[in-house]
């Protein structure tokens, strides 16, 4: 969770700087981070607070995506 908390602020810091295709690529490790853990925790809390910070980081990259149109789309990794 704090590994993905840093992840997160790692984003917000690159969005800060003007770097919006890594900020873009940070918010969507981050958001996909959350939302595994909270298919993977037990406690409701918990995976409620997951939840909600996956929501808080794929709307972040989602301003940035209809605010700069060419953003680097992130790697798919099929395996």
């Amino acid at each position: 969770m704090i590994i993905l908390q840093a992840l997160y602020a790692k984003a917000a810091k690159a969005e800060h700087d003007g770097d919006y295709d890594r900020a873009f690529q940070l918010y969507i490790k981050a958001a996909e981070g959350f939302l595994h853990l909270s298919r993977t925790v037990v406690d409701a809390a918990l995976r409620n607070t997951c939840k909600t910070n996956a929501s808080k980081a794929l709307e972040r990259a989602e301003k940035i995506k209809t605010t700069k149109r060419d953003v680097t789309p992130v790697a798919t990794d099929y395996l």
